[in-house]
């Protein structure tokens, strides 16, 4: 085989495995959070800050599919759009990104994931975190229930707003 027709064969397989690699990572971030998942969830965080003083605040998450998701903080007046990061062992996690933050509460870069109850679909476990430095942690989660459809109507804005990010 001539040095050009190796280095072609095998960029091609180069490519079908890059190509391959994408497709694992796209299936395996949608099977994480499922298509059950898809909708509009509300429930109330509960945020340990640093000096360990708890703070409950409003949350709303619209799920469009596994790439479009956008997260509303009514009592914070700000919400965001969570960026898809790569991912392994069948575990989904998303850098938040701050779209408007009217109230000046929300933070920018913080990480947030989801898990669907497997014994009920009404119910999402939110978890949010944001490194203040290499020292410190801010944490908060929820137990968010599904919003039913005749509710949602309210909230379809978000669903608009996540096929809009990225």
């Amino acid at each position: 085989m001539r040095p050009l027709l190796r280095r072609t064969v095998h960029s091609r397989k180069a490519a079908a495995l890059a190509i391959f690699s994408l497709m694992l990572l796209s299936a395996c971030c949608e099977d994480v959070l499922g298509k059950k998942a898809r909708g509009n969830w509300q429930g109330e965080a509960e945020q340990i800050n640093l000096n360990g003083i708890k703070t409950k605040y409003s949350v709303t998450v619209a799920i469009t599919d596994a790439e479009h998701i956008v997260v509303d903080y009514p009592s914070l007046k700000c919400d965001t759009w969570l960026e898809r990061l790569p991912s392994s062992d069948g575990y989904a996690e998303y850098r938040e990104h701050v779209d408007s933050n009217e109230g000046g509460n929300c933070a920018e870069g913080g990480l947030v994931s989801f898990v669907l109850s497997e014994s009920d679909n009404s119910k999402l476990s939110y978890r949010w975190k944001y490194h203040v430095n290499d020292n410190d942690l801010i944490y908060a989660t929820a137990t968010l229930n599904r919003v039913p459809p005749a509710e949602a109507q309210d909230l379809d804005y978000f669903r608009n707003q996540a096929n809009d990010k990225k």
